[in-house]
Formats: C-alpha cells, structure tokens, sequence
C-alpha cells in the first residue's frame, strides 16, 4: 500500500468515503480483510473475509470494540502497535492473532496506516500468516517465551536482514538494570502481561513490526529507523513498569544505540557482527561489555567479529593451531591412563587458554570445522607418535558436531581410512548441554563404541540433568566438572554425592576422572570417594610436549 492521496472535495465525509474505497480497492490486492478503525479503537467499516477469519459478517463489526475480536494474549500487541502508529503513521506485517470461530488464534499479518488528514483512524489490511497457519517445522524462528521476542540467536539473523533492507537503520540496544528486583514484586498475570507489553511495544517500533529481540532477562534490541526518539522509547517502557509495580516505582530504562548508515557489508558478514555483540552483551552481565561501549559505528563492531572469524576459518584450514597434552592419571600406580589433547592459538589469541577462541567457534557456527580439523591433526600426530599404540589421547568433540549429521558422516569417513587409530584415539564429548537429542547423539556414540572407539563425558556436574546425560548416553568415562568437584569438598554432602557418583559409575562399567585437582587435600578427598582417575596440576600442567610425561608414560594400553 501507499500513502492516500488527499481527496479533493470540500465535503469531509465524502472525503473520508472516497479514501476509504480506495484503500479497500488497493488493500484488497493483499489483504483478506480490512478494517477502518477511530481513536477509540472501535471498528468504523469492514470489507473482506471476516466470516472465514473470525466468523462474523463484516456488516455487523461496526461500532464493535476492535479487542473483542483478538486473542486475549495478543490484545497488547495491537494496543502497542496502534500506539506507535499514531506516532510514526505506518504498521508494517506484525503478526498478530485473531479469535477464530472455535476461540482459537487465526494468525495474520497485519499492515496499514495512521492517517492524521482522515481523523487519525487507522487503516489495516489482514492477511492470513499461512506459514504460521501450516505450523511447519522450521518456518518460526525461536522465540523467547515471555515477551514473544526472538532469542538472541535468531535476533542476529533477522537484525541483519533489517539493517540491509535499505533506508537509515540502527540498532538500539536496551538496558532495564532494576528488571529483575522489579520481577519477584509481581505475580505471575502482571508479570506475563509487563512482558508480553514490552515486547509488542518493541517490535511496534521497530522496522518490519518484528525486528526486536530479547538478549537477557533485562537487556532488548531492536532495528529502527534512524529517526526513531530512542528517548521517547526509553519513557514509555519505564511508564509501563511504574504501571506494573505494586509500589509504582517502577525502574530506569537506559539505551544505546549502533549506528548502521555506512554499512556496505554482507548480510552474513552482519549477522556474524550482531550475534558477537549479543554474546558478549549476554556474558558481561554488566560489567566489561557495557552499553557505553556500544555507542559506536557497527561497521567497527562486524568487522571485529568477521576479522575474528576469517582469522580462525584460515587456522583451520591451514592447521595452524597446536596441540597440547593434559595427562589422566592414575591415584595408585601415577602412570598417565590416557592425555586430553588441548587446543593452543598462539597465532589468533591468547597462546595460553583457548577458551575465547573456541567460544568465538561455538558462536559462530565453526566449531564442527575444528573438531574435524582437530582430529586430522590427532591422527596425523599419532602416525607419527604413536608407539604402536602405547599413547592414548581423547581428542574433544563438541556438542553441537555430535549433534550434526554431517559432521557425523565425515568423521565415520575419515576413522574408516584409518583403522588402525581404534587403539590409540579416544573421545571427549564437551558442551553436552548444547545437545537437545540425547537418544540421536547415543546412536552416535554407540556407533563409534561398536568401532571400538572410547567415548568420554566431559563436564558432569551436580544437577539432575547429568545424571539425565549420563542415564542418557552409554559412555565409558566420565570427567567430573572441576567447580563441582570443589563445591563437593565444603560439606559431608558432596562427600556423599561423590561417593554415591563413584558407586553408580562402578555399576554402569565407566570410569570417572576428578579434574582440575591442584593439591593434597583435594587428591585425598578424591582417593577417600573412590575416584581413581586424576587430571590437574597437582600432577602436570599441559605441554604441547607430550615427552614431559615420560616418567608417566607405560608401555602397555590402558584398560
């Protein structure tokens, strides 16, 4: 649709008349229905499929209050979004739900105007969403469950489509610091209702009627027009909490906001660039990534994360990181039972902890690369290094390259061309909790075990979903988490956890590995539960060295 043409006639009922056939005539090319609705929010006219929508001719909405026909949940979302019309004059396909005739939602994409020289009514066409009508797997992008934003990961995705999508954009980021206090002096309605407030507001104001995101509990982002008062926004979200606190406080709304007028870049590239903001803006959690720290071009943001990144995909395919060795140790004998192979970035990052690099991986969608890369690498080392076999190490693999079939696939390929690896490679599952099917990721790892591959789990902690992991996944060792290890050693408690951990692993025929053991007190702690197998300094720090570990070294396989 485009903006009306004033109507040339003296007569403002005819005027208003004649624009409204034409909207009809124009919105009837897209829409299945189209409303004209006053300030009051009740329907003027009505034209369209209104008995197929929502089961009421369309003669008999006028005069009827718009609310009366939306889903309950929904209700705030077109009271946010008619709000931010009167403002800005256009709505732009925000999708919204209708009561269809057995009371349930009917999804459409809602579009139109606010037309101050037509009495500031609003005109909207309705379409049917048939993607969200179909409910195909894959069509939704995920959403956070609260406010009706997408989550951070499919945020990254849609902001960079906003940000191409022409005209001047930017991205604004918001900062609710006293969310959370706000949040336990509410019950659960005023809870849902501030949540699903805001986020209609959000993507109201934003380009397309739903380029806005939730990054953490009280952190939004949104792409905008660059004329946008970010000012105005601000107020209106710190009303609508005082209008939700029982003490009518309410809580400060702070912003900033990346510019994006001088971007040339790939909708790719930007994606890449958005996700990295979102992730450190998730992991700061306030402190050395702040919201100061972003008012800047977001040309200078993407091309920090795209640097990062053609820096870390030309590593792997030149192999141009290292390997280091971590020993695991036997309590009674103190020979090495196997060597955790660590990756070391001396040439992209920190030489010391590869954490940041393989965070960036992980982020980024890399990691299956390096996993893949990190094993051709092991192989090859092992050709050369192996002693027939007298070496073992466990090569970590990540959650989501076990979760990937063609990952999969390739890795089967490769060990396939290299039989021979079975008696000195093993694997180390990291990032469980990024896998969602465990019962795929089983078949997985039982198909490598039946090659006779020896599969570790890495990280098991305290909670109730380890023990579903390791109920889950038929491994052969499991790494008991370093931080609830030491958790374990404060009280009689996790002495017991532990003891009862070791007694389960014995029944299950897996073995258990204590990590990051530094000093007596917690080998003793460990030899008293039953743990037979260590890994820390207490014993030997990594060395890309593996000769170091000589006096550790047997001259036989390990069990």
């Amino acid at each position: 649709m485009s903006d009306a043409a004033p109507v040339k006639t003296s007569d403002p009922e005819l005027a208003l008349k004649a624009a409204r056939d034409r909207f009809v005539a124009l919105a009837f090319c897209w829409a299945d229905l189209v409303l004209e609705v006053g300030l009051d929010r009740n329907i003027i006219f009505a034209a369209g499929a209104s008995n197929r929508i929502i089961g009421c001719d369309a003669k008999k909405l006028g005069g009827r209050p718009l609310m009366d026909f939306v889903l309950g949940s929904d209700r705030d979302i077109i009271a946010s979004t008619l709000s931010a019309a009167e403002n800005h004059g256009r709505i732009n396909n925000v999708p919204v739900r209708f009561l269809g005739r057995e009371g349930r939602g009917f999804p459409l994409l809602m579009a139109g105007y606010c037309l101050p020289d037509m009495g500031d009514h609003f005109f909207l066409a309705l379409r049917v969403d048939h993607d969200a009508a179909k409910g195909q797997p894959g069509e939704e992008k995920p959403r956070d469950s609260e406010s009706g934003l997408h989550v951070p990961e499919s945020f990254s995705d849609v902001a960079a489509k906003a940000l191409s999508g022409g005209d001047e954009r930017n991205l604004t980021v918001l900062e609710i610091p006293g969310f959370g206090t706000l949040r336990k002096r509410l019950d659960t309605d005023a809870n849902d209702h501030l949540q699903r407030t805001i986020g209609a507001y959000l993507k109201a104001n934003s380009v397309d009627g739903d380029a806005a995101g939730r990054i953490t509990e009280d952190r939004y982002g949104l792409v905008h027009k660059a004329d946008l008062d970010v000012q105005a926004l601000e107020k209106t979200i710190a009303a609508y909490t005082q209008q939700a606190d029982p003490n009518g406080e309410g809580v400060e709304v702070k912003s900033a906001t990346v510019e994006a007028s001088n971007v040339t870049m790939s909708e790719a590239d930007l994606a890449t660039g958005v996700l990295f903001m979102m992730n450190n803006l998730r992991r700061s959690k306030g402190k050395d990534f702040t919201l100061d720290s972003l008012t800047v071009n977001l040309a200078e943001m993407v091309g920090e994360a795209t640097k990062s990144v053609r820096d870390f995909k030309a590593m792997i395919e030149e192999k141009t990181f290292e390997m280091a060795f971590h020993p695991i140790v036997d309590i009674e004998s103190g020979q090495a039972h196997h060597y955790e192979v660590l990756a070391r970035f001396g040439a992209i990052g920190n030489p010391g902890s590869p954490f940041k690099d393989i965070t960036l991986a992980e982020e980024t969608g890399m990691i299956r690369d390096f996993d893949m890369a990190m094993t051709k690498k092991a192989i090859e080392w092992l050709m050369v290094h192996g002693d027939g076999g007298n070496i073992q190490i466990a090569v970590n693999l990540s959650g989501h390259s076990v979760s990937s079939p063609a990952f999969v696939a390739e890795l089967h390929a490769l060990l396939d061309n290299y039989t021979w690896a079975v008696n000195s490679l093993m694997f180390e599952v990291t990032e469980s909790s990024e896998i969602k099917d465990l019962k795929a990721v089983n078949d997985v790892l039982q198909s490598l075990r039946r090659k006779g591959y020896k599969i570790c789990l890495d990280d098991f902690g305290a909670g109730a979903a380890n023990f579903q992991y390791l109920s889950a996944l038929e491994v052969d060792v499991v790494k008991l988490d370093g931080p609830a290890l030491k958790l374990a050693q404060a009280g009689p408690r996790g002495r017991a956890f532990i003891r009862a951990l070791t007694t389960l692993c014995r029944e299950l025929n897996t073995k258990i590995v204590a990590e990051m053991v530094e000093d007596e007190a917690s080998l003793d702690f460990v030899r008293q539960c039953g743990v037979q197998l260590v890994q820390g300094y207490i014993y030997a720090k990594p060395s890309m060295n593996i000769g170091d570990f000589a006096a550790m070294q047997v001259k036989k396989k390990p069990g």
